[in-house]
């Protein structure tokens, strides 16, 4: 089956947000965000009011700036990258974008993410290939079907904590 597939600002904010935030890092980050405002606020009046300021600055650079900063880049790359086309089989899966093919098996992805709003193949730890289930044309249910009968080394999993909702129709091993 064949599908053509250029996910939105909006699916690339979600999956570059996750990947900044999920896990032991996005929470350091948060953390010492956090740190820094409780440092702001206890520090409030007894220091020269721009410290308090640059503080609160510093506090905000994460949990304000980072997703302004992902979703710009978001932004880009929509506009940046074409449309790339997928022709997936039983074994293994065609990816085509600007003339430039690529069989890859779908063993090759360390792991496969079935979510509510798009399916991830990720290539490495940061690096996906995205496919909006919103382009899947009705095909859904035939992905699914390649999903289930792929090999046990392959790893597939729900993205119950980037979508919520993720139901029955994920692939049980």
């Amino acid at each position: 089956m064949k599908l053509n597939c250029k996910p939105n600002r909006l699916e690339i904010f979600a999956y570059l947000m996750y990947h900044s935030f999920a896990g032991v890092s996005g929470a350091v980050r948060l953390g010492i965000s956090a740190l820094f405002l409780a440092v702001a606020v206890a520090a409030a009046g007894d220091v020269e009011w721009y410290l308090t300021l640059l503080l609160v600055m510093v506090a905000l650079l994460n949990p304000v700036v980072t997703p302004i900063s992902l979703y710009m880049r978001a932004i880009s790359m929509e506009k940046k990258e074409k449309a790339m086309e997928y022709q997936l089989g039983e074994q293994e899966i065609m990816v085509s974008q600007n003339g430039v093919r690529r069989r890859l098996p779908w063993t090759s992805f360390p792991l496969i993410v079935w979510g509510r709003k798009m399916l991830i193949l990720y290539v490495d730890s940061t690096h996906a290939l995205l496919l909006p289930r919103r382009q899947m044309e009705g095909h859904e249910q035939e992905i699914l079907e390649i999903l289930k009968n792929l090999p046990e080394t392959c790893r597939i999993r729900p993205r119950r904590k980037f979508h919520a909702g993720v139901g029955a129709d994920v692939p049980q091993r």
